[in-house]
């Protein structure tokens, strides 16, 4: 009878370890990646599916920033090759939430939340062949006593990549566009609306060009244009830029300019100096720095009319670039 209590202290022990080992994951709120499929055409958007479990006893609450997910300390969903080899450095795509996206969501215990995001997101399309890649998953939660917290989780994807017919693609690339002109949207999922503006969004092929126009027009992420960045020295995406542009009401405007920086393209002066008389003031300090970085001279007189902004950052700017351009500018 002298070993009884440390038989029983053995014993608890074991069962304690037993229950660890059945599952691992209780009592933390775990997150994964899966493939919708497990090969895609070249081009195509890449679709994964995030699922995020709370497996704790208790709910938490997450800001559901699609599509990284990321958050302070938190870097959210990455997905790169497996591989010693990497990929360049995919295009960033559309960096603003569409307003009102970043809602709270209550996950109780027990219960399961999943999300289609895209594999361009977070590196460029693979080229044709089969690809092994890893991902980890680090999202901010908050649990019921105020605490943040992370679901979290890791592991590996494979997928295959094969020659796709342009006409493949384009008829994905429709059945995207559908999902953004469901006339009711009382009727429309809103996260499968904004999943197909990702797919939009990521595509890497000129022949989304069509479709970013709509997306543009009447999806929830319309006034950022970014995802034309990707397109630099294409015809049909500067022309659909420089039609934003001169008709747009002002909510492009400032994504607009960002994309301007970075192809490095000039606009022509009548439509710099009409941008500078705009009422809108929202996007002129980016405007004076796209023409700081253009150093032409001929932008100088829409320049100088900026030094009377209201604005004081703006008018100081204005002056700046002025003086930068009547001494260097070409």
């Amino acid at each position: 009878m002298q070993n009884r209590p440390a038989i029983l202290i053995t014993t608890a022990m074991i069962a304690s370890l037993a229950v660890n080992a059945a599952d691992p994951q209780e009592g933390r709120v775990a997150a994964n990646l899966s493939l919708a499929r497990t090969a895609y055409a070249q081009g195509a958007p890449i679709e994964l599916l995030l699922s995020i479990t709370n497996r704790s006893p208790h709910p938490v609450w997450m800001d559901q920033t699609y599509p990284r997910f990321a958050g302070p300390g938190h870097h959210g969903v990455t997905v790169s090759p497996k591989e010693g080899r990497r990929f360049a450095k995919p295009d960033t795509g559309p960096q603003q939430e569409a307003a009102g996206v970043v809602m709270r969501r209550r996950l109780a215990a027990g219960e399961t939340c999943s999300y289609k995001i895209y594999l361009q997101r977070f590196m460029p399309g693979p080229p044709v062949g089969e690809h092994s890649l890893e991902y980890s998953i680090d999202i901010p939660v908050e649990t019921e006593d105020g605490r943040m917290a992370a679901a979290s989780g890791d592991g590996s994807l494979d997928v295959g990549i094969f020659p796709g017919e342009e006409s493949d693609l384009k008829d994905s690339l429709a059945a995207y566009v559908k999902e953004l002109q469901v006339s009711d949207l009382a009727k429309s999922d809103f996260w499968l609306r904004r999943a197909a503006e990702e797919a939009l969004a990521v595509t890497e092929s000129p022949l989304v060009l069509p479709s970013l126009k709509t997306l543009f027009e009447i999806g929830s992420t319309h006034n950022d244009v970014s995802p034309l960045g990707k397109f630099r020295g294409n015809s049909d995406a500067e022309n659909l830029l420089l039609s934003i542009i001169r008709k747009d009401k002002g909510y492009h405007l400032q994504s607009a300019i960002a994309v301007l920086h970075e192809w490095d393209y000039a606009l022509s002066s009548a439509d710099f100096a009409a941008l500078c008389a705009r009422d809108d003031m929202g996007f002129q300090y980016s405007l004076l720095q796209y023409a700081e970085k253009m150093n032409r001279a001929s932008y100088l007189p829409a320049v100088a009319s900026l030094r009377d902004s209201k604005i004081p950052a703006v008018a100081a700017q204005a002056k700046r670039v002025q003086q930068a351009l009547e001494a260097n500018g070409r």
